[in-house]
């Protein structure tokens, strides 16, 4: 932040149990909530005995903090264990079921049709609280409710990863508090009711309205990159549209974020800055009022929720002159918003805000020491580019663990569209309000429409200039945990300089160095096995350090080995066809396809695959090779594949179906 937003004294004490707190929502492990409880009273109670003689005595002091760190700890993971949704189990061939659900967000359209995220009150007669994904042929109203008939094995359990390191969607749609995916294909089996949520679809039938006048006036990639920055709805933005954003290291400005809120504040408190001193009551209700209502507008996305909370504290401690860190503001904000939704904390973009906000906070008065010009337009230059790089010392990690690639590009861009942004947003939220009033925007939507085709021209030009795009990087989490650690040694080296670096800054700093030297003791030793499927045909990735050999009996996309290369640092991927008998380490691999016959003499196999459908007995073949595991590995029809299940059961052989179980890995 800007040295004269005023929060420059010390982090109040709240703050470190605020991230304590947080770091229970994030810890992996799970335990019995009662015995959670029990460790959270009783270290409540320890932590309020210690309170007094705290005051006196440093000794009570560190105990004070350490039990109030990790009473905020246990009460955080509880909260987590106690918010997190139960999902239903989903049988492969799931039967019929009535539904009753609302239709909620909308997603982008896929070949399966179009997407809605629907909130299910109703499954057969039985009341639920359900989120799904709903796939349909048709079109459906946010906020209206429906009525629902699916056919056998139309619902699907959420989607498994079927290779390491490939993005898990059913993960991402579980954290989104999704349960399962519902497929009806036939329109006829949908019907409304008389009866609809106005929370939800009034926003929709606005965005919609203001949508449809934007087409009008707007051009077609102007239109696009509109409904993202003013609306949030980036569905309309085509595939060479976005990539050009990401190239041109811009792509931030495409989601309403902080950025967004903050230009939005700056407008509404020089709009209202008349009442701001003799109406400060009405000043505060107008500007707070219209975030909200903003936030609204945009159907509450993650994305627009924390920056509005965000910039809300924000405005209260500015008005209020409250001498308050902007650490402590970041940090209420957040534990604000997971106390309301706890699973935001694992949302890329919930972390990207994050970390670009608190490195601005840190780093921003730091860069300014280097040098800052007493020209005011200098000034300005000056500024837009120190919170640029400021904000990339926090974000680049996280971006090149979730996305593996980065572009230097953001310089120049930043420095060329955020001025031509803040007017485009600034004639943007004038329009929406002149539309929202039933007035005539004509005439701001033709300089709109100037200003983004002037700032589209300066991203495509950007983005074909390719200005230090680095992609397909191997980075993985040690890496990123290191830069972290690397990060807050060299914040307190920078500060203080390194006479003054307290201890735990130098810990920080060889614990990065030692977080930093895993991953490429693990790039040249690591060995690993992966059995799993690829368009319903067996797929085996062998990896020997730096080299990856692929084993199939079908074309393969690159985009397989591309993963392991991000993640593992994996340099070359030999192609080879798929081996009947082979050989890891110890366990013995044994292939079974359609034409397969049983041998006559005895053979023994560790690990039994079953490909398609080998017409063989399989009591026969189990006395001969006598596994310890059997494995469906692909196109295995379902009569088939229940009838092995059975007999598996009865002989009590573990089995695993890489069709709906996922991948395997040794």
């Amino acid at each position: 932040m800007p040295a004269q937003s005023g929060f420059r004294t010390a982090i109040p004490p709240l703050a470190y149990f605020i991230v304590a707190w947080i770091a229970g929502l994030v810890w992996p492990a799970t335990f019995p909530v009662n015995e959670l409880l029990v460790a959270g009273l009783v270290l409540t109670g320890i932590w309020v005995i210690t309170h007094w003689p705290a005051r006196r005595r440093p000794f009570f002091r560190t105990v004070f903090f350490l039990t109030g760190m990790l009473t905020a700890l246990v009460w955080g993971r509880i909260y987590r264990q106690l918010r997190q949704p139960v999902f239903p189990r989903v049988a492969t061939y799931e039967a019929p079921h009535v539904w009753g659900f609302q239709a909620g967000e909308v997603l982008k359209s896929t070949a399966a049709g179009k997407r809605y995220f629907v909130y299910v009150y109703r499954r057969d007669s039985l009341p639920v609280d359900e989120k799904a994904l709903l796939y349909v042929a048709d079109s459906l109203i946010p906020g209206q409710y429906y009525t629902a008939v699916s056919a056998a094995g139309e619902m699907v359990a959420l989607p498994r990863p079927y290779y390491p390191y490939a993005f898990d969607y059913g993960n991402y749609l579980r954290h989104k508090g999704v349960a399962y995916r519902l497929f009806v294909k036939d329109p006829s089996r949908i019907r409304e009711f008389n009866r609809i949520n106005r929370w939800r679809h009034f926003p929709y039938r606005w965005r919609e309205r203001i949508k449809k006048i934007f087409r009008k006036y707007l051009s077609a990639d102007s239109f696009r990159v509109a409904s993202a920055l003013l609306l949030g709805d980036r569905r309309e933005l085509t595939y060479d549209l976005r990539e050009a954003f990401v190239d041109a290291g811009v792509v931030h400005i495409l989601a309403i974020s902080g950025m967004h809120i903050g230009i939005l504040l700056f407008f509404l408190r020089a709009l209202f800055a008349p009442f701001r001193f003799r109406y400060k009551w009405l000043y505060h209700t107008l500007v707070l009022g219209i975030l909200w209502f903003y936030a609204w507008l945009t159907g509450f996305s993650p994305s627009v929720l924390r920056a509005v909370i965000m910039f809300g504290f924000f405005q209260l401690a500015w008005e209020g002159q409250r001498d308050v860190h902007g650490l402590y503001i970041l940090l209420l904000s957040a534990f604000v918003i997971l106390m309301i939704q706890p699973l935001m904390i694992l949302d890329v973009g919930f972390q990207l805000s994050f970390a670009a906000v608190a490195s601005i906070i840190l780093f921003f008065p730091l860069l300014k020491r280097l040098y800052y010009p007493s020209v005011k337009v200098w000034r300005y230059v000056v500024d837009l580019t120190y919170v640029s790089v400021a904000a990339q010392f926090g974000v680049i990690p996280l971006i090149l663990y979730y996305f593996h690639r980065f572009s230097f590009g953001f310089l120049l861009s930043n420095l060329l569209v955020i001025p031509m942004l803040t007017i485009a947003l600034g004639l943007g939220f004038t329009a929406i309000g002149l539309i929202l009033f039933h007035l005539p925007a004509g005439w701001i939507l033709a300089l709109l429409d100037k200003v983004l085709e002037g700032m589209l021209i300066i991203i495509r030009h950007v983005s074909a200039w390719q200005i230090g795009v680095f992609k397909n990087v191997w980075f993985d989490g040690y890496m990123m945990a290191a830069w972290m650690a690397a990060l807050v040694a060299i914040y307190v080296w920078w500060k203080k300089g390194m006479r003054q670096m307290p201890l735990w800054a130098w810990i920080s700093m060889v614990l990065a160095i030692w977080l930093a030297s895993i991953p490429f003791y693990k790039r040249h030793y690591m060995r690993s096995l992966v059995l799993t499927t690829y368009k319903g045909k067996p797929l085996l990735l062998h990896r020997e350090g730096r080299r990856l050999s692929v084993y199939a009996d079908t074309a393969v996309p690159p985009a397989i080995a591309l993963h392991y290369r991000q993640q593992t640092g994996t340099d070359t991927a030999e192609y080879h066809p798929f081996p009947l008998f082979f050989r890891y380490d110890t366990l013995r691999f044994r292939l079974f396809r359609d034409d397969a016959v049983i041998p006559s003499d005895t053979f023994h196999s560790d690990i039994l695959m079953l490909y398609h459908s080998p017409k063989i007995h399989l009591d026969m073949l189990l006395n001969h090779a006598h596994p310890q595991k059997v494995i469906f590995a692909g196109s295995n029809s379902y009569f088939i594949r229940n009838h092995w299940q059975q007999t598996l059961n009865r002989r009590r052989i573990p089995f695993h179906d890489l069709q709906t179980a996922g991948y395997l890995e040794w």
